[in-house]
């Protein structure tokens, strides 16, 4: 029988992280995890996901004869290059797969007027 995995069990689910000319997306795998559970923030051009696994508390425990995946809190940090339009970050979560997309930062070319004596 396996063990339950404890209150402080930490887990890590793959991340692939890309660029665009226009944007970054951040794809995570985590299957089982329900949307209201995810936890997404950018701090200073730093991509906090945080979230938890739950084990199915339901599930006879008797009857698993091998238990690979990982279930508990996990909390990843990813720096990013350039500036993000916090505004503009969407997230969506599709069979198990976690998608965000953060917008870069547009610079608006502000003239800056020069004065004459």
């Amino acid at each position: 029988m396996p063990a339950e995995p404890g209150p402080g069990a930490v887990w890590t689910p793959a991340v692939d992280i890309y660029e665009t000319a226009d944007e970054f997306i951040l794809t995570a795998e985590l299957p089982g995890v329900e949307s209201s559970g995810i936890d997404i923030k950018v701090v200073d051009n730093n991509l906090l996901l945080r979230g938890e696994r739950r084990w199915d508390r339901e599930a006879n425990r008797e009857s698993f004869q091998r238990v690979e995946s990982g279930y508990g809190k996990f909390e990843r940090s990813f720096r990013l290059s350039g500036g993000i339009d916090a505004g503009g970050i969407t997230a969506e979560l599709e069979l198990g797969v976690l998608r965000v997309t953060l917008p870069k930062r547009r610079s608006t070319g502000y003239q800056i007027p020069v004065k004459t004596d």
